[in-house]
């Protein structure tokens, strides 16, 4: 059968126990895809056109609302090459994990990429997680072994259930390849997790900071307020939310 190189890889992650889980819009359409290997890492090598590849030849399959799994013929399809160490390796990359202390050299050098913030404020943000003084949700994303991406969510005080994502930054040469939106993902999957009800997102409603509104519109995200001259004149306060 003739089965491309990524549709492989694909499938074997699949056929290990991995799972893609997925959103849809309101006409059932599947907007959003999500790849998981068994152990719960994020992976950012299934794209859409990939995934509609793959159910369209009914080698994976969902049932009753589940996430998409590898079905018997897309096992049985699964060539043994690609069943090396190095190849489950592979397909480990990029993966996402709670943030530790041997993430932040890595994650400097990201911060000094995007300038988000400085990247000399970093060590003494994630003390509190690290000593347990705080429920701040750290996530670094790995790529080839180093940290290239992070985000940075907290609870609201007051609120019941409801987090601020305070920071989701990649490295510059590696936008847009869906990293952003795995860290995004896999935040959002800790707090359901955990019973929180509500994820919000503050940003600019400036010229600068069209790609960011549409990076949060495009991953579900809705504008549900706007702080008119909040940062700056003429600069608003654009706050988005998701229903978890």
């Amino acid at each position: 059968m003739n089965i491309a190189t990524h549709e492989q890889r694909i499938l074997h992650v699949l056929a290990q126990g991995g799972a893609i889980q997925f959103e849809r819009t309101t006409n059932a359409k599947v907007r959003e895809i999500f790849f998981l290997t068994r152990k719960g890492h994020v992976l950012a090598d299934c794209s859409l056109k990939l995934f509609d590849r793959l159910r369209k030849r009914r080698f994976i399959k969902s049932e009753n609302g589940q996430p998409y799994r590898a079905t018997r013929l897309g096992i049985r399809s699964v060539n043994p090459q690609y069943s090396t160490d190095k190849d489950i390796q592979e397909m480990k990359k990029p993966t996402i994990n709670p943030t530790s202390s041997d993430d932040i050299p890595g994650l400097k050098t990201v911060l000094d990429g995007t300038e988000l913030f400085p990247s000399t404020l970093l060590p003494y943000m994630r003390a509190p997680a690290l000593k347990g003084e705080t429920e701040a949700l750290w996530l670094t994303c790995h790529q080839d072994g180093e940290a290239v991406g992070l985000c940075y969510t907290v609870p609201e005080d007051l609120a019941d259930g409801t987090w601020n994502m305070l920071a989701l930054a990649v490295r510059p040469e590696l936008q847009g390849k869906r990293l952003g939106a795995a860290l995004l993902r896999a935040a959002e999957q800790h707090l359901k997790g955990k019973g929180q009800r509500i994820l919000i997102v503050d940003t600019s409603g400036s010229d600068d900071f069209a790609l960011t509104r549409k990076f949060h519109a495009k991953n579900g995200y809705e504008e549900e307020a706007r702080i008119r001259d909040f940062w700056a004149d003429e600069d608003d306060k654009v706050v988005f939310r998701k229903a978890l």
